[in-house]
């Protein structure tokens, strides 16, 4: 009995010793507390981090997408700047649409409209091709696509009535050098009409023009 009594002290004091000395072991409460505030932390971190990444995801996107949109339209001037088909009464396929269209119309067309070829949509015929980024080896880059809409405004728009005033001498000379207004759209999100997403589409106000 006595013995018992020893060990017990002596376990005692070695325990009280390790204490002094700062060498006492955590308890199950203290390390389930520590594991709880880490995990709470570590989740605020990662939703950080992925915000991040979701935000520089989008601006790359946007980058792509507005360079597209400057190249498109370049392409799409040049391609209305083209003589027409021969046998046609309208020298560039510009005077085409100017005559399809009459003033005061908006005219949307995406690629599936293009090329199924009615009326002034088919001009655009080819032209609205889906992108999708590529390496050096022809590989994909990253799995998005972008998309082309071009919008066609001949609405009342005061600047270009004080443009087109200057070259309306001579119908044919005024129908290649008028402007029209053209917004091309590159859009890698859609919503549920098929029309772009507004959060995930960048758009360029620009000109369309026969000369």
């Amino acid at each position: 009995m006595r013995s018992t009594m020893t060990r017990t002290s002596i376990n005692r004091v070695h325990r009280a010793a390790a204490f002094a000395k700062g060498e006492a072991g955590f308890t199950l409460i203290e390390i389930m507390v520590a594991a709880t505030v880490l995990a709470v932390v570590s989740l605020s971190f990662m939703g950080y981090f992925v915000t991040a990444m979701e935000r520089s995801a989008d601006n790359n996107h946007r980058i792509i997408a507005a360079n597209l949109a400057r190249m498109k339209a370049e392409e799409l001037k040049e391609a209305f700047r083209t003589p027409a088909p021969a046998g046609s009464l309208d020298p560039t396929r510009y005077s085409q649409l100017v005559q399809a269209l009459s003033p005061g119309t908006v005219l949307t067309v995406q690629r599936e409209q293009a090329n199924a070829g009615h009326g002034a949509m088919a001009l655009f015929n080819g032209l609205l091709e889906p992108y999708t980024p590529v390496d050096e080896e022809g590989g994909s880059v990253q799995a998005t696509v972008y998309r082309f809409q071009v919008k066609i405004d001949r609405a009342s728009d005061g600047r270009l009535e004080t443009l087109n005033d200057a070259n309306r001498p001579i119908f044919p000379l005024y129908m290649e050098r008028s402007l029209t207004r053209m917004i091309v759209t590159v859009y890698w999100g859609a919503a549920d009409d098929g029309s772009p997403a507004a959060s995930k589409s960048v758009a360029l106000d620009t000109y369309l023009t026969g000369s």
